[in-house]
């Protein structure tokens, strides 16, 4: 059945509003279409099927809503028919297990199940999973806990490594037990005891070795024994303990007090020894003492009194004896051990005797817990110690090496016996510091200071203090033994022996060991211990044996012999301040006391003999050394003073050692003046030089004075010599003359030969290289182009005004009677019979080709006086004519003009030539008569002359342009002329001879010839500059040439650039370096180039070589290429100088001048070819211009 319901109807748009009652099958909805909650529509079923609604399967604790299904499939909201809906943490179609991670499903839960608390360190590689139910976690192998973030027992620092946590392995002895601090690793230790395994000691403190209960002999009781102290080898260990031996006689014993045992428990005994017979000790027996019987409950208990008596025999080869069987002490009990020698051998001997160095008790480690515990690892560590034999070392005596296995089971045990680690307790005294070893406990001991604390002194040593103990130093030949007193260093000395270290006589003897007593003759008590001579002679007696007086006294001391020694009277006795003998004797025959005066010291002889007796001479004197004198009242030649007067003394002359000691009369006995100086000195004292000498007076060094007359004022010489500076030998200068002799002129001057001074160079300041000129010629160094002694005029062979312009010289050298031509106006100095400009034809009244001139015929000169007058006329007419031509005339007489012009020129050719015949002279006549025709029709005619002459005018202006083309050509020849002339100049200068003076200022002039020749590659115009200019001239002069030019200047160029390099690669410094190729600063014999100071075998300075690249090859290389190009330069000046007056062949001549510079170029080459054949010429050259120069 169903029912109406308006909203479905209106829900459905009006088409129906019908609802379905009472639904069955679990269905539901308006039309019973739905399953009912926690049912779900079967997909497989139609919807009219009664079993189409299935109940939900879910697990309502793990799903939501209680167990509420998806009801249908609906894709488009993600539902699936009968799906369950799980909580967070639940999985499965049912929703009925946890997911992975997580444990306890609970309804109550709203998520279902609790997450897994694993901590992934100590879980295994699974994760964080863990039981689903229980939620214990699945641990590693060395984890525990429920959420495995634990770590077992004795186990720490949980990780994520696969055993998960590391173990404690704590140190058995030096922590408590195995356990440790889960975050840190960090055992529990015993006291002092560090490290995170208590494998390690604090420092001050240190872990014991095994014989450390070691007990000395020698500190022991002893009965019927003595102690042997003995003094550690300086080379090698000791092979015993402590300060040495007891030596224990045969039936004696010696007890060890034994209070300090640090742990119950069993030790084995051990003797060590040395022997002293070669056969073995045959009884010896060890007795425990102990101060009660053993309590049944103590650590002890089972000891029974049978195990305190030990019987052992003493091996002699052998140092050491272990007891063969234990004994057990316990802590905190003093016992006595006693050592018992009996019977050495089969029969007795009294004398036998033994060393005995120590008793030592070595915990027996099969006692110990550590390793008799049963577990492997005490089972282990017994192995161990057994293996490597841990015990073995320690005993004999002395450091032994011990196995590195051993080092951590010996800290164990002795952390085991003493509860922890124990006090270092170094002495402060004997000790560098508080710490010791870590192992052995040993301290860091001062000098000879021993112990384990280092609190006593080595055998051997005394005196413990803050600085160690000193060496006792006991003679072996006067002491018992090498060891002293510790606390006084006294050795005991040997019968006979003396003093701390036995080393010496008792008082009153000598000549140790071997002492005897002393013989001084009864004057001294005591004498030298080793030579025996007596010491503090008596009764003013010396000698070795006080056998003779004392200086000042005379007589026969000797014992027996009944005199003694009495004060020597010279004049008074020692004591007196008027004794002034150092010994005297009496004469045996004329038993007169006679002395031996001190020095400075004589005395007259007596009346009644001629000459003062000579005694015999003092010890270490010859015969004559020493003046004998009844008195020494007297001063002795070479000393003044009056002995006579109270406090009167005699002393020396104070002449500098300048005169003769035994002369009487060199100085004055009484007021002491020196009379007469020796060695040219001079003064009361002999202090000055003599005048003319020069020095120190006190150092015999007066020299004397070396003045060159010709710079010395005169004022101060002389007929012999001239004064000078008594101290520095100074002389006394003219002016501008310096020097010690005055012998050279001050810089800039010259003329020193003049005797009145030198002069002032006065080079001029512009035309002069340097200011400084010749010191013998006056001459300066000029510039290209200048001359004179002072610069100031033009150079040779050049005329003009310096101060403008310089030229060279035109002359014909075949028609010139000086080379020099006038230096104001540049005319040529003609030779008879030549004449013109040049000098380059024949003068009038001679004939012929020049420069073959001979004199005309002698009636040339009435033909000559006729010219003349005509020649007068004719300029008359050429005035008038000139007149005409300014003031104008009529052009009617041009015709007449034209050739009154023609008949001028003709009359010029004639008077202007010099060397007329009679023909020419005939012709010159008719000529001078149509001329005079001529110039009476002149005068009709001027008008017409008008216009020749402005015709004139331009022909004239015309010529003027050529000329002044001609002048231009001239004045470029005149300054390739120039150029050439300046290369000789710098050609001339670079050769030796003609450089002898600016070698001579080179020294001195070479820095500044350096920063000229810099500035001359940079400054406009430089050489550079001038030689581009040169070389376009040079181009255009030669163009039908220019590949053998070019191949020659390519060829000049890298000379140039070779001369350049060589240039570049010369030193200031050395200057040996520089002028002889080698830098001098090995021996002359070593050096192949020599050096300044060095000569041959001859004698003869060396400088250069064959194989030297010094100023000397260099020079001689540059005076060769010098001459020649001299030579060559100089004929290509006269074919230049040639070119410049005929302009007609410059071209020709520029072509000969080319022709000549190649075969100076050839010969230039040619010349280098031949520079090492000139090399001992030049060397010998240059040796005698700098003995010149040295000599100046």
């Amino acid at each position: 059945r169903c029912h109406f319901d308006m909203a479905v109807f209106l829900a459905t748009g009006n088409a129906s509003g019908a609802v379905c009652d009472g639904c069955q099958h679990n269905t539901m909805g308006r039309r019973c279409h739905l399953c009912k909650p926690f049912y779900y529509k079967d997909p497989s079923k139609d919807l009219r099927d009664p079993a189409v609604c299935r109940a939900c399967d879910c697990d309502p604790e793990g799903s939501l809503d209680g167990g509420l299904c998806d009801g249908a499939d609906d894709p488009a909201r993600g539902l699936i028919a009968g799906q369950c809906r799980c909580k967070e943490h639940v999985a499965g179609p049912r929703c009925d297990r946890c997911k992975p991670g997580f444990f306890s499903l609970s309804a109550a839960n709203p998520q279902g199940c609790q997450r897994c608390q694993c901590d992934p360190r100590g879980t295994v590689a699974e994760g964080s999973q863990c039981n689903p139910v229980s939620g214990e976690c699945l641990c590693k192998r060395l984890v525990t806990g429920r959420n495995c973030n634990q770590c077992l027992p004795e186990h720490w620092g949980l990780n994520h490594d696969l055993p998960g946590c590391r173990p404690c392995n704590c140190d058995v002895g030096g922590a408590r037990d195995n356990l440790c601090a889960v975050e840190t690793g960090q055992c529990r230790c015993r006291s002092h005891v560090v490290g995170r395994q208590c494998g390690q000691v604090e420092p001050g403190f240190y872990r014991i070795n095994l014989d450390h209960y070691t007990y000395e002999a020698e500190d022991a009781q002893l009965h019927q024994g003595s102690v042997v102290e003995r003094e550690p080898p300086p080379d090698h260990l000791a092979s015993w303990t402590g300060m040495g031996f007891a030596r224990v006689l045969e039936g004696s014993w010696v007890e060890f007090h034994v209070s300090d045992v640090p742990f119950s428990t069993e030790y084995d005994v051990i003797i060590r020894y040395e022997p002293q017979h070669r056969e073995p000790w045959q009884e010896v027996r060890v007795r425990v003492l102990r101060p009660s019987p053993v309590s049944a409950s103590s650590p002890c208990g089972n000891t029974i009194p049978a195990d305190d008596q030990l019987s052992t025999s003493l091996p002699s080869g052998a140092r050491y004896v272990v007891l063969p069987q234990p004994i057990c002490l316990e802590r905190g009990v003093s016992y006595t051990l006693r050592l018992e020698l009996g019977c050495a051998a089969a029969r007795q001997d009294p004398t036998a005797s033994v060393l005995i160095d120590s008793l030592v008790l070595l915990p027996r480690y099969s006692s110990l817990e550590m390793f008799i515990a049963g577990d492997p690892s005490s089972m282990e560590r017994r192995e161990t110690f057994e293996r490597y034999r841990c015990a073995q070392p320690f005993h004999a005596a002395g450091p032994s090496p011990v196995a590195e296995p051993c080092s951590s089971l010996l800290h164990s045990l002795s952390a085991v016996l003493h509860d922890g680690a124990l006090p270092c307790l170094c002495d402060p005294q004997g000790s560098l510091s508080a710490e010791c070893q870590p192992q052995g406990g040993q301290c860091q001991c001062k000098p000879n200071v021993v112990g384990r604390r280092c609190h006593r002194c080595s055998p051997g040593t005394f005196g413990f203090g803050p600085g160690g103990c000193r060496p006792c130093q006991c003679s072996s030949e006067g002491s018992v033994s090498t060891v002293c007193d510790s606390a006084t260093g006294q050795c005991s000395c040997r019968e006979g022996a003396h003093g701390p270290h036995c080393d010496r006589c008792q008082p009153g003897h000598w000549g140790f060991p071997a002492c005897r007593p002393c013989q001084c003759n009864g004057h001294a008590e005591d004498c030298d211990p080793r030579t025996g001579s007596c010491l503090r002679c008596r009764d003013h007696t010396d000698g070795e044996r006080c056998q003779r007086c004392a200086a000042g006294h005379f007589g026969n001391p000797a014992l027996g012999s009944g005199q003694h020694c009495r004060p020597c009277p010279c004049p008074e006795g020692p004591g007196s301040p008027r004794h002034f003998a150092a010994s005297c004797y009496q004469d045996s025959r004329s038993r007169q006391v006679v002395c031996h005066c001190s020095p400075g010291y004589t005395g007259g002889c007596p009346p009644q003999h001629a000459w003062c007796p000579r005694g015999p001479p003092s010890p270490g004197t010859t015969q004559r050394s020493v003046p004998a004198g009844p008195r020494c009242d007297e001063c002795a030649p070479g000393y003044y003073g009056d002995p006579l007067q109270p406090g009167g003394h005699c002393l020396p002359c104070q002449c500098h050692d300048n005169i003769d000691m035994t002369d009487p009369e060199a100085c004055d006995r009484r007021t002491g003046r020196c009379l007469r100086c020796l060695y040219n000195t001079a003064g009361p004292h002999c202090a000055e030089c003599q005048p003319g000498y020069y020095g120190d007076a006190t150092r015999h060094s007066c020299r004397r004075c070396s003045c060159n007359a010709l710079g010395t004022d005169s004022s101060t010489c002389g007929p012999q010599q001239c004064q000078c500076d008594g101290h520095s030998g100074q002389c006394h200068c003219l002016p501008h003359v310096e020097g010690q002799s005055c012998d050279r002129c001050s810089p800039n001057f010259w003329n020193l030969g003049s005797g009145q001074g030198c002069e002032p160079c006065a080079c001029h300041p512009q035309h002069a290289l340097t200011p400084a000129c010749n010191q013998f010629t006056g001459q300066c160094s000029c510039r290209p182009g200048f001359g004179g002694r002072t610069c100031a005029d033009c150079q040779e062979h050049h005329w003009g005004d310096p101060r403008q312009q310089c030229r060279a010289c035109d002359c014909d050298p075949r028609g010139v009677a000086s080379t020099q031509c006038h230096r104001s106006s540049g005319h040529c100095e003609c030779r008879p019979g030549v004449s013109g400009i040049r000098c380059d034809q024949c003068a009038r009244g001679f004939a012929g080709a020049f420069p073959a001139c001979q004199p005309c015929h002698p009636c040339f000169g009435d033909w000559d006086r006729v010219v003349q007058d005509l020649a007068a006329r004719t300029r008359a007419l050429a005035q008038r004519a000139s007149l005409l031509q300014h003031t104008g005339a009529a052009g009617a007489f041009e015709g007449t003009f034209r050739r009154l012009e023609e008949s001028l020129a003709t009359v010029r050719d004639v008077v202007a030539t010099r060397n007329a015949t009679a023909a020419t002279a005939a012709h010159l006549t008719h000529a001078t008569e149509g001329l005079r025709r001529q110039i009476e029709e002149a005068t009709e005619r001027l008008t017409r002359l008008e216009g020749e002459l402005t015709a004139a005018q331009d022909t004239n202006f015309n010529a003027s342009h050529v000329l002044s083309a001609v002048d231009r050509g001239a004045r470029a020849l005149n300054h390739s002329l120039q150029d050439l002339g300046q290369q000789l100049h710098a050609l001339k200068t670079s050769n030796f001879l003609g450089a002898y003076d600016s070698i001579r200022q080179s020294h001195g002039e070479l820095r500044e010839a350096e920063r000229r020749a810099d500035a001359s590659t940079r400054a406009m115009p430089s050489p550079v500059s001038t030689s581009a200019a040169t070389r376009h001239h040079a181009e255009q002069l030669l163009a039908s040439r220019r590949d053998d030019f070019n191949r020659q200047n390519a060829a000049s160029r890298r000379a140039l650039m070779d001369l350049a390099a060589r240039a570049r690669a010369l030193s200031l410094h050395p200057l040996n370096e520089k002028v002889c190729g080698a830098a001098g600063d090995v021996p002359c014999s070593e050096s192949p180039c020599g050096g300044a100071g060095c000569r041959d075998e001859d004698g003869v300075r060396r400088c250069g070589g064959l194989s030297c690249s010094g100023a000397v090859s260099t020079a001689d290389s540059a005076l060769d290429r010098a001459r020649h190009a001299q030579e060559e330069l100089r004929r290509a000046a006269s074919d230049v100088t040639q070119l410049s007056h005929r302009v007609a062949e410059a071209k020709g001549k520029a072509d000969e001048a080319r022709l000549w510079a190649q075969a100076a170029l050839d010969k230039a080459n040619q010349t280098r070819a031949r520079v090492e054949s000139s090399n001992k010429e030049l060397r010998e050259l240059i040796s005698h211009v700098k003995a010149f120069l040295s000599r100046e």
